[in-house]
């Protein structure tokens, strides 16, 4: 699939804690508390409260600067057209996930029993 479907119902995602990073050679996995797990194999576009955006394209480099961000949790959840899952965070930190391999999965989102793959 390419994109984010629209109709994704995201709002199990706000207030959402994040608890771990976990980085691997080609993905980052977020775990977040209550029971929601976002695996990242594209690119991240972060930006902090001065406004400067970075783009990752590794996993090692996106799953270290999203360090930064634990303990924070998700203050808004949408999707920017046509696949970005934009997650801003208490920290002040503003993290687009961006549907980056249009012939692979970008990013999956499971929570509970519900799994979103992009």
């Amino acid at each position: 699939m390419h994109g984010l479907p629209p109709d994704a119902d995201l709002p199990f995602l706000l207030g959402a804690q994040l608890i771990q990073v976990c980085i691997g050679e080609n993905e980052t996995i977020l775990r977040l508390h209550p029971d929601v797990s976002i695996m990242i194999a594209s690119q991240v576009c972060a930006s902090g409260e001065d406004g400067r955006v970075t783009t990752l394209d590794e996993s090692r480099d996106g799953g270290a600067a999203l360090l930064s961000v634990l303990g924070a949790q998700i203050i808004d959840a949408k999707l920017v057209p046509p696949g970005t899952l934009r997650l801003a965070w208490s920290s002040g930190v503003v993290v687009d996930v961006l549907d980056s391999w249009p012939d692979y999965g970008s990013y999956t989102i499971e929570h509970g029993d519900a799994v979103i793959v992009v």
